[in-house]
């Protein structure tokens, strides 16, 4: 997952709102990564941003279904990532 901006000198930061980032859970120029998902990872993530138009986030729930299917959902975006 990724918060886009326009800002090349934005800065995003990933927590995960009802826990802590798993050890396995990679952040990689912004970008949220997790190598192998698992039901463990479900929960809410916020994105932090800081620009120079100020301070933004974005927060996600990811919920894992079985071994196939993970639904990521935000006031933004919903998107269903199928064969994870």
């Amino acid at each position: 997952m990724t918060l886009l901006s326009d800002d090349v000198t934005a800065r995003h930061t990933w927590s995960k709102v009802d826990g802590q980032l798993s050890r396995d859970v990679e952040v990689h120029d912004g970008t949220l990564v997790i190598p192998d998902v698992s039901l463990a990872h479900q929960g809410t993530y916020r994105c932090n941003t800081t620009s120079v138009v100020g301070p933004s986030y974005i927060q996600f729930i990811l919920t894992v279904e079985g071994q196939y299917q993970v639904i990521f959902q935000s006031s933004q975006i919903t998107s269903i990532i199928q064969g994870v």
